[in-house]
């Protein structure tokens, strides 16, 4: 099996979608939500189970919540260490600085990874790391945050990139 395959098959929303026969489509129909939300959940891009694809898992699925919870947590937690496991230990402070790009960019460069790749590697929404990379963000979000700590950052090195990436934002 696929590596990627391999980690997809532990995430309990896509477990309890397949026990169910329900396609992509129609769960995201069950759920009012997009395809691409659907999609995204499965892969990992959230740290957490959307609102409403939790609503329909517990109360149409009878699926028991702290189960579900507990399982997409693990499932995000495993993630984020066979990502350290892969690309760790990181010594941020000895990447070197581009005054002309987004901290995080410099980063996730350094690993050689695409900004998708990297999401799905760490659970965070492509979207968050857009608005950081773009400059939008003026610091680090706590989702990105609790990301960096799960996969080995300390808080020092957390600390740095809030740092670096409010001298980008005053750059850009």
């Amino acid at each position: 099996m696929p590596q990627n395959l391999a980690r997809l098959s532990k995430n309990p929303v896509r477990v309890a979608r397949k026990a169910n026969n329900l396609t992509l489509q129609r769960f995201a129909e069950k759920c009012k939500v997009t395809l691409n939300a659907v999609y995204m959940q499965e892969c990992g891009l959230y740290p957490y189970i959307l609102p409403k694809i939790l609503q329909v898992l517990v109360n149409e699925l009878k699926q028991d919540y702290y189960s579900l919870t507990g399982e997409y947590n693990e499932f995000v937690k495993e993630t984020r260490y066979n990502f350290y496991d892969k690309y760790g230990p990181f010594h941020y402070r000895e990447i070197e600085v581009d005054a002309t790009k987004s901290p995080l960019t410099v980063f996730r460069e350094s690993l050689k990874l695409s900004k998708m790749a990297f999401c799905k590697n760490i659970c965070i929404q492509p979207s968050i790391l857009n608005k950081v990379e773009r400059g939008i963000a003026q610091t680090i979000p706590e989702a990105i945050q609790c990301a960096l700590l799960d996969i080995g950052f300390d808080m020092e090195a957390c600390e740095e990139l809030h740092y670096r990436q409010g001298e980008f934002c005053a750059r850009a």
